[in-house]
């Protein structure tokens, strides 16, 4: 098309007649774009949920403590253990366990998803992290305070990192 079509297109789109649109088209199209740019905290918190778990069942295939993983033969753990002591071995468990399901859920949440979050994203680390903790509980985990309170602030550190993370990486791929 040259020029003179697109002027000769554009003139005759300016002649037309304007149509309206259904009604219920409308709302349909403004109900659609309100849910996009704020959706639902139960739909936000269930895709984080997914991910976590995901994430934290990806975990256990590395970890000894349930004997289903790969190097069940400990050596990791007495790594850690022998390196950082039992209250950094936990932080450190925490961190992997919390931060790879944080890492998880944080890639399948979209943008608008993840800004919905707001200040609630605060609530989340600790919230999960003692979710995560009451699984282990009521899988017949021996729970210690010692070694709870350093699993928790590693699942907290963890969680907060992977987020912030991902977060960093998207604003990077979207504004490059």
């Amino acid at each position: 098309m040259n020029l003179k079509d697109w002027d000769k297109e554009y003139r005759d789109f300016l002649d037309s007649e304007s149509l309206n649109p259904p009604e219920i088209l409308s709302q349909n199209i403004l109900n659609a774009v309100r849910g996009e740019l704020n959706p639902s905290k139960g739909k936000v918190l269930f895709k984080m949920l997914l991910g976590q778990t995901v994430g934290a069942v990806m975990t256990l295939f590395i970890c000894p403590q349930f004997h289903m993983g790969f190097l069940s033969d400990e050596y990791v753990f007495h790594f850690f253990h022998r390196t950082f002591g039992d209250f950094g071995c936990m932080m450190a468990c925490g961190m992997l366990f919390m931060g790879t399901g944080a890492l998880v859920a944080s890639v399948i949440l979209k943008k608008n998803e993840f800004r919905a979050l707001g200040s609630y994203r605060n609530l989340y680390y600790p919230a999960v992290s003692l979710v995560g903790l009451s699984v282990f509980f009521f899988l017949g985990a021996k729970i210690y305070l010692t070694f709870a309170s350093g699993w928790l602030l590693g699942g907290m550190l963890g969680s907060f990192l992977a987020f912030q993370f991902i977060a960093f990486v998207k604003r990077k791929l979207l504004h490059s």
